[in-house]
C-alpha cells in the first residue's frame, strides 16, 4: 500500500512516518494478513463453540438442582 499521500501531508506539519515492518514482497505481506485473519476468525468460532457448550452445561446443572429441591419435602 502506497503511503505517500500521508507523507506528504506529515512533513508540511514536520512530522514522519517509520515503517517497523516492512515486507520485501507485498504478496508476503498480504499473505501474513489473510493467515491473521483466518487465525483470528478460527479462535473466535472455537470461541463461540466453547461457550456455547458452557452454557449447556450450565443448564443441565441448574435443572438438576431444581429437580432436586422438588423432591426435598
Amino acid at each position: 500500500m502506497d503511503a505517500r499521500y500521508l507523507e506528504v501531508l506529515l512533513k508540511q506539519v514536520g512530522r514522519s512516518i517509520e515503517v517497523a515492518n516492512l515486507a520485501e514482497h507485498d504478496r508476503e505481506d498480504l499473505l501474513q494478513d489473510l493467515s491473521s485473519i483466518v487465525y483470528a476468525m478460527c479462535a473466535r468460532l472455537y470461541g463461540q463453540r466453547r461457550a456455547k457448550r458452557k452454557q449447556v452445561l450450565i443448564g443441565k446443572i441448574l435443572a438438576q438442582g431444581e429437580e432436586k429441591q422438588g423432591e426435598e419435602p
